[in-house]
């Protein structure tokens, strides 16, 4: 009884271990991914193009506040004749703290 129970013990080990092995590579393979997608991993992003810093998200032409409100009345607008409700979307997502 003993030998059956450690033969079921190594098979389950094993077992466990062939599985814990798969989820590693398949965790590098996507992890490899996300940094080629984001340009972390070779300084390149997807089709050589990588995320903005947060600095420049926001054009230097828009910089002015009236400015920046007519371009946002604009833009939101444009979203509504796009899908309808987009408008209203925006100003209750504006409207939010977090």
């Amino acid at each position: 009884m003993v030998a059956e129970a450690t033969s079921e013990f190594n098979t389950q080990r094993t077992t466990i271990q062939n599985i814990a092995a798969a989820v590693e590579a398949e965790f590098q393979r996507v992890q490899q991914q996300f940094e080629q997608s984001t340009g972390k991993g070779d300084g390149m992003g997807k089709q050589g193009r990588g995320f903005l810093p947060l600095k420049d998200m926001k054009p230097n032409k828009l910089a002015k506040e009236e400015q920046w409100r007519e371009w946002s009345e604009n833009f939101s607008e444009f979203l509504e004749a796009s899908c309808p409700g987009m408008k209203q979307c925006l100003k209750s997502v504006a409207q939010e703290d977090n």
